[in-house]
């Protein structure tokens, strides 16, 4: 089913990923009906600000063993697409929708147990990381870091 005309991710209760992020509006398809890379990690990135949604994507897809397999702006959007689209790995943004990193972290972690969890963020890494491992991350990414290393 396509879903034309909408970025947003959910569509009349249809969790749809964006396939080409150069043109989300005209380019999203059903997850349960499209998976387009079996044999490689399936990662979910979720991120309020598009253009970093858009940058680590395009990191990612560089790399022969990862897919991107979507995308989401908040929290909700995030645990509908990890029901859906079944990821192996979400890069989740330690701020989003004004909640509490580590929350966000364990909200995701409590619904979904076996979900690798990695933390991508602007805030030092001193402050949060050991927080956010705590709560279920299994790693933390600086948002600062070059893009070879991430």
């Amino acid at each position: 089913m396509r879903c034309a005309n909408h970025s947003h991710g959910v569509l009349a209760g249809k969790v749809c990923l964006m396939l080409d992020h150069r043109k989300p509006r005209e380019n999203m398809i059903d997850s349960q009906e499209y998976y387009p890379h079996p044999d490689k990690a399936r990662i979910l990135i979720v991120d309020d600000e598009p253009t970093m949604r858009f940058g680590l994507t395009q990191i990612l897809d560089h790399e022969k063993s990862l897919s991107v397999c979507g995308e989401a702006a908040n929290v909700d959007q995030a645990l509908l697409l990890i029901e859906h689209a079944r990821p192996d790995v979400a890069i989740v943004d330690i701020s989003l929708d004004k909640r509490c990193g580590v929350e966000i972290i364990r909200t995701i972690r409590q619904r979904f147990r076996s979900l690798k969890l990695l933390v991508w963020s602007l805030h030092d890494e001193e402050l949060y990381a050991e927080r956010v491992l705590h709560a279920g991350a299994m790693g933390y990414i600086s948002k600062r870091e070059e893009p070879e290393k991430i």
